[in-house]
């Protein structure tokens, strides 16, 4: 999976975060607001394209793509639609600058 965005920062941290955790490999790809708006005309900072080419703008959904695309339920749980909203939220609101650190040094 490519990741495209304008900088890294938080929401691509909690990206990166989420796909270690997925054990999924995500590159993250820096490009001009020019060019990411080419990828996807709704793209404000990111834009995840999977291998298949599809692509998907916003942090929660994007979250969620890189949360379920290995088909485990490790992160999203029995529900998938509430166990990853679940997840979300708490990517959203626990993982902190500090914590998303803690979370990549021990996932790799």
């Amino acid at each position: 999976m490519k990741l495209f965005t304008t900088a890294i920062d938080y929401p691509v941290k909690k990206v990166l975060a989420t796909a270690a955790l997925a054990g999924v490999k995500v590159e993250a790809i820096i490009v001009k607001s020019q060019e990411l708006l080419a990828l996807h005309p709704e793209a404000a900072s990111l834009c995840l394209e999977n291998d298949s080419g599809t692509r998907t703008v916003n942090i929660v959904p994007i979250i969620k793509a890189v949360a379920t695309s290995q088909g485990s339920n490790d992160l999203i749980g029995g529900d998938a639609s509430a166990s990853v909203d679940q997840w979300l939220e708490f990517t959203w609101k626990q993982l902190g600058t500090w914590n998303i650190r803690y979370v990549m040094k021990f996932a790799r």
